[in-house]
């Protein structure tokens, strides 16, 4: 099983057969530091979650990632099984892709 792409239109997520895409997730555990992560240990444990125990999620939600790792092994297993991650816009050390001391871009609004 691969994970299909999915699509945005408008807020919602759609499959390619044109339903609604719902997320239905866990947050993962993430390595108190960069050089933790453990590209054999997290494929387990995603294993071990998904297919072992059966549970019915499609998606994983990361909280700490380092732009330095290269998570490439564990992203290709999520996909071989159906899982999609969600990765955090901000990073273990430094500004990573957004910068929390940034003003909040103009195009989200306040409501």
């Amino acid at each position: 099983m691969t994970a299909p792409t999915v699509a945005v239109r408008g807020k919602y997520l759609y499959n390619p057969d044109g339903s609604r895409f719902f997320m239905k997730g866990i947050a993962f555990p993430a390595p108190l530091r960069s050089h933790d992560y453990n590209e054999t240990g997290w494929i387990a444990t995603l294993k071990q979650i998904k297919v072992d125990l059966g549970a019915e999620i499609n998606t994983i939600r990361l909280y700490r990632m380092d732009p330095s790792v290269n998570y490439t092994g564990f992203f290709n297993y999520a996909t071989s099984i159906g899982v999609y991650i969600l990765v955090p816009l901000t990073s273990v050390s430094g500004a990573g892709i957004l910068n929390r001391t940034s003003e909040v871009p103009k195009c989200y609004s306040r409501e």
